[in-house]
């Protein structure tokens, strides 16, 4: 049985029993309700032992109470596991994050004379003697319209032939050296791009090793909210967290958007979680600690209530069964009011005793109920036995009737006839109603009715 269903028990026979005592007191004081005395007495009985038997489940060396404080004390060393366990995963993940660089971000070239390639442009220079024999003017770098039949008149008019193979010669070797040159740049190009080509693969290739590592961090990451999430219901702790559609969607949001904001928030939600869940745990621990000194107090308490109203009943008891014995017995079948008054008298000095020893409410008060019916019983004997008449007209003395003899002259006399078994026995009802109950007859010399007392 679960520690809560337990304490829900103890407390619901703890309040059945404060009903009980309510009926009890009324039950002695009711003659109608006398026949639910000794249903009510064993109810009670019943309660007191299975308030003893709860507390002691609860108070033992291995109670209810003390292995749920010994749970909630691994609940906590848990969550400081789990915690401590989570701040190092989220530092390593934070370790292996990826600043994503802007297209436009400027570049921070890293000098390696080793790694610089000379780029030569030695068609350049016959290029230029070649423009300075024939001009910059009579070449097609002027936007002129006429261009073509101008450089075509001057070199007609000016040049001679020797001067225009000559420039001829300059034009070929100006284009042999470009074209070897292009050619040995475009190869440094192609070399440039298949490293570029190289360097996207080997990067794709390194960022998916990156991000598989940030899955696995994510992954025990989820492990321990799971954990987390299950130790908050266990400890019945609300949280935040706990709202969110899934665990899966919030990995998915959180690699979606693994920005500083969303990282800042995260650990300032789990950090008010941890402090949350540890004064919870703490909460809880002091108050089962509380509700443990308080039963183990209770326990001799309990057992003492318990010990003291069996021993009322037990006495009670004894004077039921004494009056029954004494009204059943042929030979002592006269019984006088005086006669039953001290053995009440006698239950009720014990029951003082009891009292004087304990100061406990509930039993008191049960024992109280007992005594002051008892009390009553004796006032109501006393005032009967006050009451009978002292003498009659032939100086017969007066003398308790034989209660199994009946006048039989007398109709009246025959509703007042002692039963076979007394009201008390048949009705389970305790002696002080028996005190009330029987009528006690006196009769003159003639036998005749003289009073009757209920």
């Amino acid at each position: 049985m679960e520690l809560n269903q337990v304490l829900e028990k103890k407390e619901e026979i703890s309040q059945y029993l404060t009903s009980l005592v309510g009926l009890h007191e009324k039950a002695l004081s009711d003659v109608n309700s006398a026949s639910q005395v000794t249903n009510i007495r064993k109810d009670i009985t019943i309660c007191l032992n299975d308030l003893c038997r709860v507390n002691d489940l609860l108070v033992s060396h291995d109670g209810l109470l003390k292995r749920e404080i010994g749970s909630l004390f691994r609940d906590k060393q848990d969550l400081l596991d789990l915690n401590e366990s989570e701040r190092l995963l989220w530092k390593e993940r934070e370790s292996w994050h990826i600043e994503q660089e802007a297209d436009t971000a400027q570049v921070d070239y890293v000098i390696d004379k080793n790694a610089i390639i000379s780029i030569s442009s030695h068609y350049r220079t016959p290029l230029n003697k070649y423009i300075e024999s024939v001009g910059a003017e009579n070449t097609t770098l002027s936007f002129r319209t006429d261009l073509d039949d101008r450089i075509e008149e001057t070199q007609n008019t000016d040049s001679s032939a020797d001067q225009m193979l000559s420039n001829y010669k300059l034009l070929q070797l100006s284009h042999r050296q470009a074209k070897s040159e292009i050619t040995k740049l475009e190869t440094l190009l192609r070399d440039f791009k298949k490293d570029d080509k190289f360097i996207e693969q080997e990067l794709k290739r390194q960022s998916g090793r990156i991000r598989s590592e940030i899955g696995n961090i994510d992954f025990h990451l989820s492990k321990i909210e799971e954990s987390k999430i299950q130790l908050m219901k266990k400890i019945g702790f609300e949280s935040p967290l706990t709202q969110e559609k899934s665990l899966s969607e919030k990995l998915f949001n959180l690699r979606l958007s693994d920005t500083d904001e969303n990282y800042i928030e995260r650990v300032t939600i789990n950090k008010k979680n941890f402090v949350h869940m540890k004064d919870l745990i703490e909460l809880k621990i002091d108050d089962l600690k509380d509700q443990l000194t308080k039963n183990k107090n209770e326990s001799s308490a309990l057992v003492a209530q318990r010990d003291l109203w069996l021993d009322s009943q037990r006495r009670v008891g004894d004077l039921e069964n004494e009056l029954i014995t004494k009204l059943r017995s042929s030979s002592n079948s006269k019984l006088s009011p005086s006669d039953m008054t001290s053995m009440i008298k006698s239950t009720i000095q014990y029951l003082n005793n009891l009292l004087d020893s304990s100061n406990e409410k509930l039993t008191t008060t049960l024992i109280s109920n007992e005594r002051d019916v008892l009390f009553k019983a004796c006032e109501e004997l006393n005032t009967q036995d006050t009451t009978t008449p002292q003498g009659n007209d032939n100086g017969t003395p007066s003398r308790p009737i034989d209660i199994r003899k009946h006048n039989k002259n007398s109709k009246a006399n025959s509703s007042l006839r002692q039963p076979t078994q007394p009201p008390f026995l048949v009705a389970s009802k305790s002696p002080p109603k028996i005190g009330i109950s029987e009528s006690i007859i006196n009769t003159n010399k003639n036998g005749a009715i003289s009073k009757k007392v209920d």
